[in-house]
């Protein structure tokens, strides 16, 4: 037996009929279009089994170009230290700026408004920066190890506004006469991508305002096998 509708309820519904409407997308697409501004994704294709990873920097890469293509490198030595280190281990290239319209990629580069970079986002947790390092620091050993930490004491003030110290000038010269004595042959190892990182950052970070004039003509003078074997790596990642 149908059951009466009151009165009442019927003449809401008589108003104001229900009505289906199309679905509504959950995504953010502001949201979206800001992480795709700050993403660089990763060129070429990982090695087998790389996980999905994105690497969290605070520093916005700079552009180089490389057989007029572009490229993006981390403008920070520590975090290009940490991208050149990935790409070599994983088989990847350097970053290249992404379109709105692409997928988000699933290894790539981040800008992010934190300190404490570079850090990590792998398998749904944040890495932070000292275990990134430390997972870093078993691949130097022996003399590399002690040069890695020589170029980190003497190099890294270059770029909090210190200035080219005598100190400064000696590593670089000691780094470049360990370089000019290593063969073409020789294996790259994380020792060279260290340096590079420094090297790389001096020649291609904000060349029209000039930040680090001084050191950048001395590097340029002083170490052309510095100035090559940075070069080298950074072509050999553009070439995956």
């Amino acid at each position: 037996m149908a059951i009466a509708i009151p009165g009442p309820v019927q003449a809401v519904f008589t108003t104001f009929p229900l009505q289906t409407y199309p679905a509504v997308s959950s995504r953010d697409s502001a949201l979206q279009s800001e992480v795709m501004r700050r993403s660089y994704a990763f060129s070429g294709t990982p090695q087998e089994g790389t996980d999905p990873f994105t690497l969290l920097v605070a520093h916005t890469p700079v552009p180089v170009q490389v057989d007029s293509r572009t490229y993006y490198i981390c403008s920070e030595p520590m975090e290009l230290f940490v991208q050149l280190c990935v790409c070599h281990k994983n088989k990847l290239g350097l970053g290249r700026a992404l379109e709105q319209s692409s997928p988000i990629p699933a290894h790539k580069v981040l800008r992010v408004e934190r300190e404490a970079t570079p850090e990590l986002l792998l398998r749904g947790r944040l890495v932070p920066r000292n275990e990134v390092l430390a997972s870093l620091a078993p691949r130097f050993a022996g003399v590399h190890r002690q040069l890695a930490m020589l170029a980190d004491r003497d190099l890294a003030p270059l770029f909090k506004g210190g200035e080219l110290s005598p100190r400064a000038r000696q590593t670089l010269l000691q780094l470049e006469a360990m370089q000019a004595g290593e063969s073409k042959e020789s294996a790259l190892s994380y020792l060279q991508i260290k340096i590079a990182s420094y090297i790389l950052v001096l020649l291609h970070v904000d060349t029209d305002s000039q930040r680090f004039p001084e050191s950048c003509s001395f590097v340029q003078q002083s170490c052309p096998a510095l100035v090559h074997s940075a070069t080298a790596l950074l072509r050999s990642l553009c070439a995956m």
